[in-house]
């Protein structure tokens, strides 16, 4: 069961990484943690503008299929901290049952990025 969630894992590393390579910018997936419903996800882009970054956040998000929670964490360089954040949610009731409705918005799945 252990072989198969670690290969799960390494697999959607591996899509998302590709998927992120066919579109501007391009990123590297450094780390995935995912227990099905909650996902959190390390993103790194060398010498990336903030713009750079939310684009980098919206691309892989738009590949996230299964868990209903995710926060996405972009980095220029693991050793500087975190350049911006994003955290994604599939719908109101995730929310309401998650976030105690903190997150909110018109549409779902909905994305926050934050870039400090």
């Amino acid at each position: 069961m252990r072989t198969r969630a670690v290969a799960a894992l390494i697999a959607a590393g591996l899509l998302a990484t590709l998927t992120a390579c066919s579109s501007d910018p391009t990123y590297t997936v450094v780390d995935v943690r995912d227990n099905g419903i909650m996902r959190m996800a390390d993103l790194q882009l060398p010498d990336a503008t903030q713009a750079q970054a939310e684009q980098a956040i919206r691309d892989y998000t738009d590949t996230i299929d299964g868990p209903k929670w995710a926060t996405v964490t972009l980095y220029r360089d693991l050793a500087d901290g975190e350049l911006c954040r994003g955290t994604w949610v599939k719908d109101q009731q995730t929310s309401e049952k998650l976030s105690g409705g903190s997150f909110t918005s018109d549409t779902w799945p909905a994305l926050q990025v934050q870039c400090p």
